[in-house]
């Protein structure tokens, strides 16, 4: 009975660290704090900058500190639960966003920020996959992806029109067989899934 107990209490320890917001600084360091939920409760004006943890988090730490991250200042942040309006739950990553130029997108396309927490929907081995969300006159969602193998690692770029889809997925040796998934979904998670497992299979065949 008391090594049930003893394990018990080490898994909801365990569960427990799992599930504490935290921070990543610049040396990697992961520091537990409390993701500020409501902005207008701790004082910071405006409220709005602070209200879809893409352009700036504020957070608390031990002893109550309240702390103001840009990005930059930190790698990312991990938030347990989803706060009020954008603030969503998930991984976090601060990084620099590829200027999009008019040879890639229509002036629709155009808007982009220079640096801002992405939100990190998939993590494969060769690529990840980002989201970012901004208010316009309506709410839009930006899609990004960072490749990890001969590359800017802290740059994202924006997927949007065949022609960028293609300079960004259509390496040498996957490049017929990427051409045939970008023709044929329009799903920007698939074509991720579909360039890491294409990478690892070549990989696979030059070993």
């Amino acid at each position: 009975m008391e090594k049930f107990i003893l394990c018990i209490t080490a898994l909801l320890s365990s569960f427990a660290l799992r599930a504490q917001d935290y921070i990543i600084t610049l040396n990697n360091d992961t520091l537990p704090c409390r993701m500020v939920q409501d902005p207008r409760k701790t004082g910071l004006r405006p409220a709005g900058n602070y209200r879809d943890g893409y352009s700036r988090i504020a957070v608390l730490f031990p002893g109550d500190s309240l702390r103001v991250f840009d990005p930059g200042q930190i790698r990312g942040y991990y938030r347990n639960t989803h706060g009020k309006g954008l603030l969503c739950d998930g991984h976090f990553e601060s990084l620099k966003l590829q200027e999009a130029t008019s040879e890639l997108v229509t002036e629709a396309e155009k808007k982009t920020f220079s640096q801002a927490f992405l939100f990190r929907e998939k993590n494969g081995e060769y690529a990840a996959m980002y989201k970012l969300l901004r208010w316009g006159r309506r709410l839009n969602t930006y899609y990004y992806v960072v490749k990890k193998e001969g590359g800017d690692t802290l740059t994202a770029r924006l997927l949007t029109g065949r022609k960028s889809l293609r300079a960004i997925f259509c390496d040498e040796d996957i490049k017929s067989e990427m051409e045939a998934v970008i023709r044929k979904t329009k799903r920007f998670g698939d074509m991720v899934d579909a360039y890491n497992r294409l990478k690892a299979n070549a990989r696979k065949h030059r070993e």
